[in-house]
């Protein structure tokens, strides 16, 4: 797929020569989203609804702020040829490049994907819509020039007993601390 739809440019040199899986998997989400759209989800994320529901009807860019300040990649949805998801592309070439990118924005995670997804969100809402700072606004479907964002927020899971309804015996017994986190309207 990168050598088919992008081999002029870096990307399919950066995930030939990848040794981490989960980046790999960030070029290859990035790329698919940024020309197909559609919708992504990690497989550790468990939905209670439908991408069309989270995304309504007006809805052309969605994913999560994270709990570090970056933004969550393991759920997004995008439109076609996304100004945001194209401006991923460019943030993961400079992540490869090694330009400072999380520096710039304040976030602790040190993972490629969120970073870049932050990067990204930050470049196009300061171009498309100057002034906007996506995580001061209340609700969760934000105007954004020709965009319509709808942004939710990673939580920790009250995961202290076993019967918790929103940290089942899967998630509670789980070593993985992604599991027990999730997803949110602001």
């Amino acid at each position: 797929y990168l050598v088919e739809h992008y081999n002029h440019t870096d990307l399919p040199h950066y995930f030939a020569n990848e040794k981490r899986g989960s980046y790999r998997s960030d070029v290859c989400r990035a790329a698919v989203l940024a020309r197909e759209g559609g919708f992504y989800t990690d497989l550790d994320v468990e939905m209670k609804w439908t991408f069309e529901d989270l995304a309504g009807e007006a809805t052309t860019f969605l994913a999560s702020f994270s709990e570090d300040g970056s933004v969550l990649n393991a759920m997004m949805g995008t439109v076609a040829n996304s100004s945001f998801m194209q401006e991923m592309l460019q943030q993961l070439v400079a992540w490869y490049r090694g330009e400072p990118v999380a520096e710039r924005f304040g976030t602790t995670s040190e993972w490629m994907g969120p970073v870049a997804a932050l990067a990204a969100l930050k470049a196009v809402t300061a171009r498309d819509c100057p002034g906007k700072e996506l995580q001061d606004v209340e609700g969760a479907e934000i105007p954004c020039g020709p965009h319509v964002v709808r942004m939710f927020q990673e939580r920790a899971l009250p995961c202290w007993l076993p019967e918790d309804p929103d940290c089942p015996p899967l998630r509670y017994n789980n070593y993985f601390d992604g599991v027990r986190y999730g997803i949110y309207v602001p």
